[in-house]
Protein backbone atom coordinates (compact mmCIF):
# COMPACT_ATOMS: atom_id res chain seq x y z
CA UNK A 1 0.00 0.00 0.00
CA UNK A 2 1.75 3.44 -0.97
CA UNK A 3 0.35 6.22 0.76
CA UNK A 4 0.91 9.92 0.13
CA UNK A 5 0.65 12.34 3.04
CA UNK A 6 -0.26 15.55 1.80
CA UNK A 7 0.81 18.40 4.42
CA UNK A 8 -1.58 21.55 4.52
CA UNK A 9 -1.63 22.20 0.82
CA UNK A 10 -4.66 25.25 2.10
CA UNK A 11 -5.26 28.19 0.37
CA UNK A 12 -3.63 30.05 3.18
CA UNK A 13 -0.02 28.44 2.03
CA UNK A 14 -0.80 28.58 -1.72
CA UNK A 15 -2.10 30.98 -2.69
CA UNK A 16 -0.71 35.05 -3.32
CA UNK A 17 -3.17 36.55 -1.63
CA UNK A 18 -2.81 33.53 1.27
CA UNK A 19 -2.05 35.44 4.82
CA UNK A 20 1.51 33.26 4.91
CA UNK A 21 1.79 32.46 1.23
CA UNK A 22 4.72 30.88 0.57
CA UNK A 23 6.27 32.22 -2.77
CA UNK A 24 6.05 29.89 -5.58
CA UNK A 25 3.36 27.34 -3.81
CA UNK A 26 0.94 28.62 -6.36
CA UNK A 27 2.43 25.89 -8.60
CA UNK A 28 1.49 22.81 -6.28
CA UNK A 29 -1.96 22.07 -6.57
CA UNK A 30 -1.87 21.33 -10.12
CA UNK A 31 1.48 19.60 -9.25
CA UNK A 32 -0.18 17.34 -6.29
CA UNK A 33 -2.96 16.75 -8.21
CA UNK A 34 -0.78 14.67 -11.10
CA UNK A 35 0.99 13.10 -8.43
CA UNK A 36 -2.26 12.16 -6.61
CA UNK A 37 -3.20 8.66 -8.93
CA UNK A 38 0.33 7.13 -8.51
CA UNK A 39 -0.89 6.53 -4.92
CA UNK A 40 -3.40 4.11 -3.49
CA UNK A 41 -4.66 6.17 -0.58
CA UNK A 42 -4.02 10.37 0.58
CA UNK A 43 -3.62 11.40 4.03
CA UNK A 44 -4.48 15.58 4.15
CA UNK A 45 -3.25 17.38 7.12
CA UNK A 46 -4.94 20.52 7.61
CA UNK A 47 -3.27 23.16 9.43
CA UNK A 48 -7.31 23.82 11.97
CA UNK A 49 -7.00 26.86 13.87
CA UNK A 50 -9.62 28.12 15.77
CA UNK A 51 -9.86 32.21 15.92
CA UNK A 52 -7.76 32.60 19.27
CA UNK A 53 -4.83 30.73 18.35
CA UNK A 54 -1.85 31.16 20.20
CA UNK A 55 0.90 31.45 17.42
CA UNK A 56 -1.54 34.32 15.31
CA UNK A 57 -0.25 38.21 15.94
CA UNK A 58 -3.02 39.26 17.91
CA UNK A 59 -2.65 36.54 20.53
CA UNK A 60 1.21 37.22 20.94
CA UNK A 61 2.26 34.27 18.67
CA UNK A 62 4.57 35.15 15.64
CA UNK A 63 2.29 34.37 12.68
CA UNK A 64 -0.51 36.23 11.04
CA UNK A 65 -4.16 34.85 11.25
CA UNK A 66 -4.31 31.93 9.24
CA UNK A 67 -6.06 28.54 8.26
CA UNK A 68 -8.71 29.65 10.65
CA UNK A 69 -11.45 26.57 11.24
CA UNK A 70 -14.22 26.81 8.30
CA UNK A 71 -12.76 29.62 6.68
CA UNK A 72 -11.83 30.32 2.58
CA UNK A 73 -8.10 30.45 3.94
CA UNK A 74 -8.56 26.80 5.62
CA UNK A 75 -9.90 25.12 2.24
CA UNK A 76 -7.81 22.78 -0.01
CA UNK A 77 -7.12 23.37 -3.69
CA UNK A 78 -10.43 22.26 -5.85
CA UNK A 79 -7.97 20.28 -8.46
CA UNK A 80 -6.82 18.09 -5.26
CA UNK A 81 -10.26 17.64 -4.47
CA UNK A 82 -11.25 16.52 -8.12
CA UNK A 83 -7.90 14.33 -8.31
CA UNK A 84 -8.45 12.26 -4.89
CA UNK A 85 -12.27 11.63 -5.85
CA UNK A 86 -11.49 8.35 -6.21
CA UNK A 87 -9.30 7.20 -3.91
CA UNK A 88 -9.75 6.56 0.36
CA UNK A 89 -8.24 9.65 2.38
CA UNK A 90 -8.37 10.27 5.60
CA UNK A 91 -7.83 13.95 7.08
CA UNK A 92 -5.83 14.65 10.16
CA UNK A 93 -6.30 18.15 11.78
CA UNK A 94 -3.36 19.55 13.74
CA UNK A 95 -3.55 22.94 15.37
CA UNK A 96 -7.14 22.89 16.96
CA UNK A 97 -6.06 23.70 20.34
CA UNK A 98 -5.89 27.42 21.20
CA UNK A 99 -3.15 27.20 23.38
CA UNK A 100 -1.04 24.92 21.46
CA UNK A 101 1.41 24.96 18.29
CA UNK A 102 1.25 22.43 16.59
CA UNK A 103 3.28 21.94 13.27
CA UNK A 104 3.43 18.97 12.43
CA UNK A 105 1.27 15.74 11.95
CA UNK A 106 0.48 12.62 13.73
CA UNK A 107 1.10 14.11 17.47
CA UNK A 108 -2.46 13.01 18.72
CA UNK A 109 -2.57 10.40 15.92
CA UNK A 110 -5.87 8.07 16.38
CA UNK A 111 -5.63 4.40 16.23
CA UNK A 112 -7.74 4.50 12.61
CA UNK A 113 -4.75 6.88 11.22
CA UNK A 114 -2.18 4.93 13.09
CA UNK A 115 -3.22 1.33 11.36
CA UNK A 116 -3.04 3.20 7.54
CA UNK A 117 0.45 4.09 8.14
CA UNK A 118 1.88 1.30 9.93
CA UNK A 119 0.29 -0.51 6.82
CA UNK A 120 1.55 1.65 4.13
CA UNK A 121 4.86 0.34 2.56
CA UNK A 122 5.88 3.39 1.22
CA UNK A 123 5.03 7.25 2.90
CA UNK A 124 5.24 9.95 0.46
CA UNK A 125 5.45 13.37 2.09
CA UNK A 126 4.83 16.73 0.27
CA UNK A 127 2.92 19.91 0.94
CA UNK A 128 3.89 22.87 2.98
CA UNK A 129 5.89 24.37 4.62
CA UNK A 130 9.19 21.85 4.07
CA UNK A 131 11.05 24.27 6.91
CA UNK A 132 8.05 24.01 9.27
CA UNK A 133 5.17 21.59 8.95
CA UNK A 134 6.13 19.09 6.10
CA UNK A 135 9.67 19.19 8.64
CA UNK A 136 7.98 18.81 11.90
CA UNK A 137 5.62 15.75 9.82
CA UNK A 138 8.60 13.98 8.75
CA UNK A 139 10.13 13.64 12.22
CA UNK A 140 6.87 12.50 13.70
CA UNK A 141 6.61 9.83 11.28
CA UNK A 142 10.39 8.60 12.12
CA UNK A 143 9.46 8.69 16.22
CA UNK A 144 7.05 6.51 14.80
CA UNK A 145 9.58 4.02 13.42
CA UNK A 146 8.26 4.73 9.81
CA UNK A 147 11.67 6.59 8.58
CA UNK A 148 12.50 3.45 6.22
CA UNK A 149 9.69 3.66 4.34
CA UNK A 150 9.54 7.52 4.22
CA UNK A 151 10.23 9.61 1.14
CA UNK A 152 9.63 13.49 0.03
CA UNK A 153 8.33 14.98 -3.01
CA UNK A 154 10.75 17.81 -3.17
CA UNK A 155 8.72 18.85 -6.62
CA UNK A 156 5.52 19.11 -4.33
CA UNK A 157 6.88 20.77 -1.44
CA UNK A 158 7.67 24.31 -1.19
CA UNK A 159 9.30 25.85 1.71
CA UNK A 160 9.41 29.43 3.36
CA UNK A 161 13.20 29.64 3.70
CA UNK A 162 15.22 28.70 0.53
CA UNK A 163 14.68 24.97 1.35
CA UNK A 164 17.72 24.14 3.56
CA UNK A 165 16.20 23.58 6.68
CA UNK A 166 14.43 20.68 5.00
CA UNK A 167 17.31 19.46 3.30
CA UNK A 168 18.74 19.06 6.99
CA UNK A 169 15.98 16.77 8.14
CA UNK A 170 16.26 14.63 4.97
CA UNK A 171 19.71 14.01 5.47
CA UNK A 172 19.68 13.73 9.21
CA UNK A 173 17.06 11.21 9.02
CA UNK A 174 18.05 9.37 5.94
CA UNK A 175 14.73 10.09 4.15
CA UNK A 176 14.57 9.45 0.25
CA UNK A 177 13.53 12.17 -2.05
CA UNK A 178 11.17 11.62 -5.17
Amino acid sequence: MNTLVIVDLQRDFYHPEGALYVPGAEILPERTAQLIPHYDQVIFTLDWHPQRHISFKPNGGIWPVHCVQYSAGAALPDEVLRAVADLPYMVYRKGQSANREEYGAFEDITPAMEIVLRHSDDITVAGLCGDYCVGETIKNLVRMGLGDRISVSLACTGSIDDGSTLREIIQTNHIRTK
